[in-house]
């Protein structure tokens, strides 16, 4: 018996080992890298996974937002309330 339905997306946000140790020290550099490899490693497997770079994550974020505000606002229509 399956409680919960499988995600349709997955995503990782990646960055480089540089960037992700200035605001996470609680491993080292080395370790860093190794759990970022393995993330990466993971989600490319995945037929559902995305990785999406640092660089592009604020633009990412923004179309995703709007997206979600849309869908959230025709629902909202649909269902006779307006926002």
């Amino acid at each position: 018996m399956r409680l919960r339905k499988k995600p349709d997306l997955i995503f990782c946000l990646d960055a480089p080992p540089e960037v992700i140790q200035t605001r996470k020290q609680e491993v080292s550099f080395e370790e860093t890298t190794r759990q970022r490899e393995a993330y990466r490693e993971l989600v490319s497997k995945l037929p559902n996974g995305q990785i999406i770079i640092e660089a592009c994550l604020f633009l990412c974020l923004r179309v995703l937002v709007a997206e979600l505000l849309r869908i959230f606002h025709k629902c909202n229509i649909r269902q006779g309330f307006l926002m």
